[in-house]
């Protein structure tokens, strides 16, 4: 693995709406880390180390168009919400972005991005693709997670970080819970099992 290297985004800013797998178990819409959905441990998004796609190949394709080609400076996490809150149950909402400050290239060549500062909003004021849509698409929402994903335009992405910083930033929390059900352990997981993240 090559070292980290700082990243030197396009000006104005853009960012991209990518998707993961939330577990059940919790009422913060944090990864599946504990295979509620019985597909596997996932490792993406690893707000512990605030990185994505370091521990597993995930959104693979995406992740290599934002830092190779249009120079995106922001990723957008959104989920299908299966948590304990349920009035939220199956709508999709937006948990929270990753500034990409630092990029690194394996040799495999996967991508992989680090954010210094992320921020993950809270589930006592959720934010739903459907109120991202209105705001930016003038529409509803998709109801299908693989519709979400979107390339945003600089005036889009100021808006939605617009939308996300009207709410608190409950990082910690995030990283709390994923920590309470016990998936701190990624590294120490066999290569072959790297590859079920999304």
């Amino acid at each position: 693995m090559a070292p980290w290297r700082t990243f030197k985004p396009e000006v104005p800013a853009r960012g991209r709406i990518l998707i993961y797998y939330s577990t059940k178990s919790s009422e913060w819409p944090i990864r599946d880390v504990d295979d509620s959905h019985g597909l596997d441990h996932r490792l993406e998004p690893n707000l512990e180390t605030g990185t994505y796609n370091f521990f597993a190949s995930c959104n693979q394709n995406h992740v290599a168009a934002m830092v190779m080609f249009s120079k995106e400076r922001y990723v957008f996490f959104a989920t299908k919400y299966s948590g304990t809150v349920r009035k939220f149950q199956g709508r999709l909402i937006l948990a929270g972005y990753y500034t990409i400050d630092e990029v690194v290239q394996f040799k495999d060549g996967r991508i992989a991005v680090r954010s210094r500062a992320p921020y993950f909003i809270s589930m006592h004021n959720p934010l739903t693709v459907d109120q991202v849509w209105r705001a930016l698409f003038r529409r509803n929402g998709p109801k299908n997670a693989r519709y979400a994903k979107r390339l945003l335009t600089p005036d889009q992405t100021k808006r939605l970080l617009g939308m996300m910083h009207s709410r608190k930033n409950a990082f910690g929390q995030y990283v709390g819970e994923i920590r309470r059900l016990g998936n701190s352990s990624v590294q120490i997981l066999p290569r072959s099992r790297r590859n079920a993240s999304r």
